[in-house]
């Protein structure tokens, strides 16, 4: 008889096993960044002094997911990108900050049915950041890293998915170079150091997408 109960729990367990299909998740967020206005250390002497530009305090953006789930798990292994803006204008013209990135995706859901819950990690492997200006010479990171974590959740209805993510942002840019003369050819220093360009911190996501 226990052999019986063993058989139709192994059998089960295979044929829940091949039953169950991977989910592909494809969405599009729009992205907003809080950021530390004193991490932006180029900006506040070469610009915001100078030029009277207020304080960046935030950014916003668009991006997008690719996500492949393996079946059972909830375990998901994707792609994502992210685009950041922010605008300020003062005497010297029109000042704008772009950042954009190219990040590995893992995910994992707790909860993974009609609703679903998880923790979300991603790995930055291409970056751009740089700063325009109307009133002064433009800027340019020459290297760039970041990461992220963070809780997602949200909701499927059939083959539509809509959701939130909360998180931190770590988004650094490196060596400051001026590009004033068409080309990166100064370095931006202070006190004699390489100057950094720090748009980390607490960052939120709203999505919409598609899953199958």
């Amino acid at each position: 008889m226990q052999k019986k109960y063993l058989l139709i729990v192994i059998f089960a367990t295979v044929f829940a096993c091949v039953a169950a299909k991977a989910e592909v998740d494809i969405r599009v967020h729009y992205n907003y960044l809080s950021i530390n206005p004193s991490d932006l250390q180029t900006l506040n002497t070469q610009y915001q002094s100078a030029y009277a530009y207020p304080k960046i305090t935030s950014m916003t953006g668009v991006g997008g997911d690719v996500i492949y789930f393996l079946p059972v798990v909830s375990l998901g292994f994707g792609a994502r990108y992210d685009s950041f803006t922010a605008k300020s204008a003062g005497t010297g013209g029109d000042l704008t900050l772009t950042a954009n990135r190219t990040a590995l995706l893992v995910d994992y859901r707790f909860i993974n049915t009609l609703v679903f819950l998880g923790a979300i990690a991603s790995y930055g492997i291409s970056h751009d950041m740089k700063v325009k200006s109307t009133g002064s010479s433009d800027l340019k990171t020459a290297s760039q890293e970041s990461y992220s974590v963070g809780v997602e959740g949200g909701a499927k209805v059939g083959h539509f998915i809509a959701g939130g993510e909360i998180g931190y942002l770590s988004f650094i840019g490196t060596d400051i170079k001026s590009n004033s003369s068409g080309s990166l050819a100064s370095v931006t220093t202070t006190n004699g150091k390489k100057t950094n360009m720090d748009i980390s911190g607490v960052y939120i996501i709203a999505s919409v997408g598609v899953t199958f």
